[in-house]
């Protein structure tokens, strides 16, 4: 077992898989790092929750971020759903927040793919909706 790879208990597999650190690439260039279930087709997270490790915690532990290998990138080949956006990469944005959901709900509920853009303008709405409901954004 290295620092990046070995056993490790899978939440979807429900069993000790080998597991390594891979990252995916967001549109907006931020690579996120996680625990992967090398033995799963999907190559899904091992822990089922999508939190991510920080990268300052791979860096204390002497682990180079640059060398953890890249699992997807979502920089440049799929388009925004927003109707009319012609913009290349993209962050998968949950409309079901897990935040509000939990994880096990969120999951049940669609994603969709929005650029940068649209995504943070997206939670920029509903963070200020959130915060002061009776205000109207129109």
């Amino acid at each position: 077992m290295s620092a990046t790879s070995g056993k490790r208990h899978c939440v979807q597999c429900g069993r000790e898989v080998e597991a390594e650190i891979r990252k995916t690439i967001c549109a907006n260039g931020a690579a996120l790092y996680y625990w992967t279930c090398m033995e799963s087709p999907r190559k899904h997270r091992t822990d089922g929750s999508g939190v991510n490790i920080r990268h300052g915690a791979l860096v204390a532990s002497g682990i180079d971020p640059a060398t953890i290998p890249e699992l997807k990138s979502n920089i440049g080949h799929l388009k925004c759903a927003v109707k009319g956006c012609k913009n290349l990469g993209v962050d998968r944005h949950h409309w079901a927040p897990v935040v509000f959901f939990g994880r096990d709900e969120a999951e049940l509920w669609p994603a969709s793919w929005l650029c940068v853009e649209h995504h943070v303008a997206w939670h920029q709405v509903m963070d200020a909706a959130i915060k002061h409901p009776k205000r109207s954004r129109r």
